[in-house]
């Protein structure tokens, strides 16, 4: 079976060309080169094939998904994800002298995920959308006074933030090595930081931060239910990740046959 490594980030070009390298374990899959800036846009979800019914009470309103302009997808093959994937970033340009820099080349992650094929197809979807509600009735009736059951959300299958180790395809994996390799020269002059979540905000955070120079990242790969999962199994019960449905669908990446 085959997998998909998605990545989702802005991108600001300065001087000269980013290149990224994606390797799963010691094979590499694949390689980009970034010649323009990647800035946000927004969708419309009024199309959305799984989106829950919402009462409009306003006129000229409806709902959109701000996400960046690309998604980059990289196919796997399941015998090379024994191990880890790698991410390899060479982004070097920045105005750097005598000490100041006031311009920099950077890369701001939002989502990194893993599917397999299945997960290309809208019926997958709709068949895990059910079965997740099924298990949430089945909860909420077990455990009627839970404090995170919220019916006014239109996204119910949204895993909220505090539940996000719970959520899959996990989107935000936070179990990963960073490597900083900007000024280093030998493997053994590499500063390393061990994550363990990146909720952890420091200068080697990987989402929502701009990473200038140029950097390695290990997500370890482990299998839970015959899938494999990036970063780390969730723990649990997981719940579907929407949002992973709707950056695949913002780019029709999905098979809509049924």
């Amino acid at each position: 079976m085959s997998y998909w490594l998605c990545l989702s980030f802005l991108y600001h070009r300065y001087r000269g060309d980013c290149k990224i390298r994606v390797y799963a374990d010691d094979y590499q899959v694949g390689e980009i080169i970034l010649t323009d800036s990647i800035g946000l846009k927004t969708v419309s979800l009024e199309a959305e094939p799984l989106r829950q019914p919402v009462q409009i009470e306003r006129p000229n309103y409806t709902r959109v998904y701000i996400i960046p302009e690309k998604l980059f997808l990289f196919e796997i093959q399941e015998k090379h994800l024994n191990d880890r994937i790698t991410i390899k970033v060479e982004n070097d340009f920045n105005n750097h002298t005598n000490g100041f820099m006031t311009k920099f080349s950077y890369i701001n992650f939002r989502q990194i995920f893993l599917v397999p094929d299945c997960l290309l197809q809208v019926k997958t979807w709709k068949m895990l959308k059910e079965i997740n509600r099924t298990i949430e009735v089945k909860e909420m009736l077990e455990h009627p006074k839970s404090q995170w059951w919220n019916f006014s959300e239109p996204w119910l299958h949204e895993s909220p933030w505090h539940e996000s180790k719970r959520a899959w395809p996990d989107d935000q994996p936070d179990n990963y090595k960073f490597k900083n390799y900007q000024k280093a020269t030998s493997v053994d002059a590499v500063k390393e930081n061990v994550h363990k979540t990146t909720r952890q905000l420091s200068h080697s955070s990987l989402l929502y931060f701009d990473m200038g120079g140029s950097f390695i990242v290990h997500f370890p790969v482990s299998r839970k239910h015959q899938i494999i999962h990036l970063g780390g199994s969730p723990v649990g019960r997981p719940r579907i990740r929407m949002n992973v449905f709707r950056t695949l669908w913002a780019f029709n990446q999905l098979n809509t046959s049924t």
